[in-house]
């Protein structure tokens, strides 16, 4: 498969390379995703407003800074940090969806276990989520 040409994206100030491929998320890197965004209490918040949406980008500023000030491999944008975000909640949802539909269900066999992953529970409790 041939790789696709990069193309630089201007969109507020922010370069954007499309079509690049980072290195994947790791367990470590997820978890410190999740503990950043934890702590900034106006991502919870689902208002749409002029206000909200402002302080939610600087909010969004501050978790890359201090994601990227960790020091892994190689920096990651705003965009690419709220859309792993957006893939992290997905699944925790898609987990927790799986997991109450087959504790509903009647019939013989044992109750499926917990969601076993703790990242998807720690996901699941933030606000908002």
């Amino acid at each position: 498969m041939e790789s696709q040409p990069q193309q630089a994206v201007s969109s507020n100030d922010t370069l954007v390379l499309v079509g690049t491929k980072g290195q994947p998320y790791k367990f470590p890197r997820r978890e410190h995703l999740t503990k950043l965004v934890r702590n900034e209490i106006i991502l919870a918040n689902e208002s749409t407003d002029g206000k909200v949406m402002a302080m939610k980008k600087l909010a969004w500023e501050r978790v890359a800074l201090h994601f990227n000030a960790a020091g892994y491999c190689e920096k990651r944008t705003v965009y690419q940090l709220q859309k792993v975000w957006e893939r992290i909640k997905g699944k925790a949802k898609h987990k927790h969806a799986n997991v109450k539909c087959k504790s509903c269900k009647t019939g013989s066999g044992a109750a499926p276990p917990p969601i076993p992953e703790a990242s998807a529970n720690k996901v699941l409790t933030i606000p908002g989520t």
